[in-house]
């Protein structure tokens, strides 16, 4: 993951961590865990995270990154967006 992409994953994993109330200490918590299979994401919280994408880095996120499976980590939505970010 190049650097734009580890700014990008941090700045996600803050947003999931306030909004979604994960604590520091969670062990399973990761940028490589599937959000949504783990229940750290619901369905109405892929709104929230989409529009946190959308809003924080002024883009909109096309259908094929949405429904890519990688969109599913911290680091598979930072790689998607960062990507769109250097377009």
């Amino acid at each position: 993951m190049n650097s734009d992409a580890s700014v990008v994953a941090y700045k996600i994993e803050d947003f999931i961590r306030d909004r979604f109330v994960v604590e520091a200490n969670d062990e399973f918590f990761n940028h490589e865990i599937n959000l949504f299979e783990e229940g750290y994401v619901d369905s109405a919280g892929v709104i929230e995270v989409i529009a946190f994408l959308e809003e924080t880095f002024a883009l909109a996120l096309p259908e094929d990154v949405l429904f890519d499976t990688s969109f599913s980590s911290i680091d598979g939505m930072a790689v998607r967006v960062a990507g769109l970010i250097g377009s």
